[in-house]
């Protein structure tokens, strides 16, 4: 199945890509947004997404080697793309916290690659490597896939957070949920090939290092959540609180301008010092909650507008009620209250519409904010839980696996430890039986030397390839040689010279033909130096299978028989010579005789 998901995953891949990068060609900004209101996504990671897809796909087939080139090539690229953003000073720290992020406007060419895109780039990369590889560090990838994965989690994670607009290393870490997405399932598909190419010895291992590094990284992905999470909402709370502090200023602002009037107008009534002194203590406040409105306004233009304009009619207002001031000090109070029934209120309306419209986008904006807020929170505390008991989930499948593993592997060693105990005492039982085997075969090799000693004829043994193996002790006791000598060149040494050649012609046909046989010679006897007549006898022995596995010899010595026979034979020669000589005395005899004689035996 898995064969299957490689070449399928990786399409899929490939053909977002492509839809992409024909978006962009074509100019349409719909194609390259892979998520309802996501972002574009930039050219090269378009590019480097179409080519990830077609390495990926061939992993699992007979071109697994192009995609170990392919990865390669784009772990490199990704390399030379995050070392161009460390050059171009990406990281500085004007850049890191106070620049916008990159974004692509969709069509074209614009757009560059995030940092955590090119270094999530590099992990596929080196993954799609080392996938290709013969001998693959099935346990780097591990971790390298699960590092890839946490990091897609991560990016997901701020994007559904909204973290990619916080201030700080965030901007950094930029990306689209579809890019996340595709990183995720790129991820997932790798680490599934490197549990199924583990071993079933290590299959628990690999299936629980990437559970452990998954939950390490969920916990990790957790935290930096919650932190930048919480510096989130520690910018809304300042934005809140600076919101708060601007309505809280418009108010107070209206309320002394308001009490200036009704001071003013009570001196021009009334004369009393108290209303002349309550109207400059309100001037006063007047100033500060002016100067703190343009402290507050520092950094929204619109805002600096409006705190300019709101100086410019409380100035009015100042300005009339110092007026009125002086004319109930110089002009008496008939001439103040002229003056006072002749003004029109022009600035103060235009000062409370002013007031009312800061209020009511200062409350807006409230509200908004903090529906951020609440909505940051909420997410935030979702993807929190969700990591933490996803994370939880992980290790307790991981120890789970762990466990089993143990379970297996104490459950092996038992068997193990059962299967060597009967295999030593298969081995103790088998080892007596050799011994007592071994022990039969010396007491039969002592019996047969023994035999063979005892016997009055000399015994020897040879190989098929007429190397001499034994002698018995006749032997040694008749021709005086050591063993030494004996079994290197007896022949030579004991043999009659005349008799070694015949003797070695019988012995040559006897091994070529492998028949049983023999002959005559005279062998040298130690006592005196003289040689005896021997008569030798040589017979093959095979093996089950036929197959010669040594010759077995005996040397009798008939040099007294030879001696007699010769006696006899010489003594027969006498006699028929005799004989011979007699029945020739008798011829001439018979034949020289007149008469005729007549021979007949014992019956007539």
């Amino acid at each position: 199945m898995l064969r299957r998901l490689f070449p399928v995953g990786g399409s899929l891949i490939s053909a977002l890509a492509l839809v992409v990068l024909l978006g962009r060609c074509t100019g349409q900004p719909d194609w390259v947004r892979l998520a309802v209101d996501g972002q574009p996504m930039s050219l090269v990671t378009a590019f480097t997404f179409f080519w990830s897809g077609l390495a990926l796909a061939v992993t699992e087939t007979s071109f697994q080697r192009i995609g170990r080139f392919i990865g390669g090539v784009l772990a490199i690229m990704a390399a030379a793309v995050l070392l161009s953003s460390v050059l171009e000073g990406a990281w500085a720290p004007g850049k890191m916290f106070f620049a916008a992020p990159a974004r692509s406007g969709g069509i074209g060419f614009d757009g560059r690659m995030s940092i955590l895109t090119a270094l999530c780039f590099i992990l596929l990369g080196a993954l799609l490597h080392l996938a290709g590889s013969q001998k693959a560090s099935l346990r780097l990838m591990t971790v390298l896939a699960s590092l890839l994965i946490s990091a897609s989690f991560l990016a997901g994670c701020g994007y559904l957070i909204g973290l990619d607009s916080v201030q700080g290393a965030w901007r950094l870490a930029t990306m689209d949920l579809s890019t996340s997405a595709l990183f995720g399932l790129a991820g997932t598909l790798l680490l599934l090939w490197v549990i199924r190419r583990t071993t079933r010895r290590n299959e628990a291992t690999a299936r629980a290092l990437p559970l452990f590094t998954l939950a390490l990284g969920l916990i990790t992905v957790a935290g930096l959540v919650s932190r930048a999470s919480g510096r989130q909402l520690g910018d809304s709370s300042d934005r809140l609180l600076h919101t708060y502090q601007v309505i809280s200023s418009i108010d107070r602002l209206v309320s002394e301008v308001a009490r200036m009037e009704s001071s003013s107008r009570g001196y021009a009534l009334t004369g009393q010092t108290t209303f002349y002194g309550r109207v400059y203590d309100h001037i006063a406040e007047i100033q500060a909650m002016l100067d703190r409105l343009s402290g507050l306004a520092k950094e929204a233009p619109k805002q600096i507008q409006q705190a300019a304009k709101l100086r410019e009619l409380a100035a009015g207002k100042i300005h009339f009620a110092v007026q009125l001031l002086w004319a109930r000090d110089e002009e008496g109070q008939e001439f103040a209250m002229k003056q006072l029934s002749e003004q029109k209120d022009t600035v103060g309306s235009a000062l409370t519409r002013l007031a009312d419209e800061i209020r009511n986008a200062q409350t807006e904006q409230l509200g908004r904010r903090q529906d951020e807020m609440r909505r940051t929170e909420e997410v935030s505390q979702k993807v929190q839980i969700g990591a933490g008991v996803l994370a939880l989930v992980l290790v307790l499948l991981a120890f789970a696996l762990e466990y089993q593993s143990a379970l297996a592997r104490a459950k092996a060693e038992m068997e193990l430890q059962s299967m060597n105990q009967s295999l030593e005492e298969r081995v103790r039982e088998r080892t007596a039986e050799l011994q007592q085997a071994v022990d039969q075969r010396t007491d039969r090799e002592r019996s047969m030397r023994f035999l063979a000693d005892a016997m009055p004829q000399m015994v020897w043994a040879m190989l098929p390839d007429g190397a001499t193996t034994a002698f018995n002790r006749s032997w040694y006791e008749y021709t005086g040689l050591t063993e030494e000598e004996s079994k290197r060149s007896w022949w030579e040494k004991a043999v009659h010279p005349q008799d070694l050649a015949e003797t070695w012609r019988i012995w040559g046909l006897l091994r070529r033909s492998g028949q049983e046989g023999g002959g005559e010679f005279r062998l040298r006897r130690a006592s005196d130096g003289s040689y005896r007549w021997m008569l030798w006898r040589a017979r093959p022995e095979h093996d089950a299978r036929g197959v010669l596995q040594r010759w077995v010899g005996t040397m009798t010595d008939i040099h007294d028989q030879k001696a007699a026979a010769e006696l006899l034979e010489e003594r027969v020669n006498q006699r028929t010579a005799e004989l011979a000589r007699v029945t020739r005395l008798q011829r001439g005899v018979l034949d020289s005789t007149d008469f005729s004689i007549i021979a007949t035996d014992a019956k007539g």
